[in-house]
């Protein structure tokens, strides 16, 4: 998340100078390959990279510009290529594509049959169809499109059904203000916190309520204050002030489809956080 945001103030301070000097908007392709190194994630934030330095570029007719797409894209798929060489001569075999990111978009569309977790969470289907497939990065893909089939047969068969999951889906995701926060803090094997003050802050005591009570009205301020901010000032805003929200708005979009989970929601907040305050100053 820090290699992601350096790499939206990079860029956003070499427009703000009129495209010098031309090291930042290099800098900026490199903290964003590692961003996604890191995390896949950070792809949203480069096509909201993208959008924002096409609409300059058609602006000021500086095509050069552009080379920032192709730096990054030869940066990001060069290294996750040499990643895989290296583990590949490391292992003493070649390593495959694994399960394909295809099986995270399904299980993102699922019901959670384990019960306790929202539509679209976490149930192992990647790793379950990929084992069931003898670890073959084909049939694999290949299962996990004959399963999106059927759930996109199900969507379009019962729009109560669909707009019910979408709806717990996102709320679970966008309206939960710790990002699970509290739940990742648990020891794994007894399922409780492993210290008597992280008993106190992550478990079921008052001090978690009244924390977790902050946190809803804290996230709740600087959602609005940002919606309304963006809102009043619409038709004032530069392109260069919306390259957060397009990452915001990118995300939403992603998360419709892709593995639920609060803790992704995180990095959108953090965005938030800026548009927030100039509402809650504009207000």
């Amino acid at each position: 998340m820090a290699l992601a945001f350096t790499a939206l103030w990079l860029q956003l301070q070499w427009q703000r100078e009129e495209g010098r000097p031309g090291w930042k908007l290099l800098l900026s392709a490199v903290c964003i390959t590692l961003a996604v190194l890191l995390k896949s994630f950070a792809l949203i934030l480069l096509v909201a990279q993208c959008i924002v330095l096409a609409v300059w570029v058609l602006r000021t007719g500086r095509w050069r510009a552009l080379c920032f797409v192709l730096a990054a894209v030869v940066m990001i798929q060069g290294s996750q290529w040499g990643i895989r060489q290296l583990y590949g001569w490391r292992d003493g075999q070649l390593v495959n594509e694994g399960s394909g990111m295809l099986t995270w978009a399904v299980m993102g569309l699922q019901s959670n049959w384990e019960g306790w977790r929202a539509p679209g969470w976490y149930n192992n289907y990647n790793w379950d169809t990929y084992e069931e497939c003898g670890f073959d990065h084909d049939a694999t893909v290949a299962m996990a499109k004959a399963d999106l089939q059927k759930r996109l047969e199900r969507f379009a068969g019962d729009p109560a059904y669909t707009k019910n999951f979408f709806l717990k889906k996102t709320y679970s995701q966008w309206a939960e203000p710790t990002y699970q926060c509290f739940w990742i803090n648990q020891n794994k094997e007894s399922g409780q916190p492993t210290t008597s003050l992280m008993e106190a802050v992550c478990a079921d005591t008052p001090l978690n309520a009244r924390l977790v009570e902050w946190m809803n009205q804290y996230q709740s301020l600087i959602w609005v204050c940002g919606a309304w901010y963006l809102w009043h000032k619409r038709k004032n805003l530069q392109m260069e002030q919306l390259l957060p929200a397009l990452a915001i708005f990118g995300g939403f979009l992603f998360q419709l489809v892709w593995e639920g989970k609060s803790q992704y929601i995180l990095q959108y907040f953090m965005l938030a956080l800026l548009y927030g305050a100039a509402g809650l100053n504009e207000m």
